[in-house]
């Protein structure tokens, strides 16, 4: 006899961090979360919409650029933030809507013909419900500034 569990067949069950952990595309953005300290934000009550990249989409940035995030909390924090909406939004039917990200700024999300984009991005993962909102996964890392993500390392000393 096993002691362990057998997994939840429901996602709507778990949170945002517990399915992005389990669908196992998104080890670089729960990364990201645990250095800019919202790990317990995104297990919180909701209801969020993220967009999240893929631990591929983070992978196409330029050599370094993810290493130099991760130790600049306050960039950090803007970048993770523009991916997310607080609230949970509609991804069926065709629509074009704008809407303001937890990071301030206004988020383009396109859907229609069964595709999702978001300014550009597109959705290669998407609609796992969640028990304080809804997870998709994107192609792309998406910044209000570019600047967020351009900016050299700075190497110490």
């Amino acid at each position: 006899m096993s002691n362990r569990l057998p997994a939840p067949a429901r996602t709507d069950i778990l949170d945002i961090v517990e399915n992005a952990s389990a669908a196992g595309l998104f080890s670089m953005m729960l990364r990201a979360l645990k250095a800019a300290d919202l790990t317990r934000t995104f297990k919180g009550a909701g209801p969020f919409t993220v967009f999240a990249p893929t631990d591929e989409a983070i992978g196409k940035l330029p050599e370094g650029t993810f290493e130099t995030l991760l130790t600049d909390r306050n960039r950090l924090i803007q970048v993770i933030k523009f991916h997310v909406l607080p609230s949970k939004v509609p991804s069926s039917g065709s629509l074009s809507y704008r809407s303001k990200t937890m990071q301030g700024n206004m988020l383009r999300v396109v859907t229609g013909d069964g595709n999702i984009t978001v300014e550009g991005a597109h959705v290669t993962t998407g609609n796992i419900a969640c028990r304080n909102g809804v997870l998709f996964g994107i192609d792309t890392v998406l910044t209000p500034s570019p600047d967020l993500l351009d900016r050299p390392a700075v190497l110490a000393d």
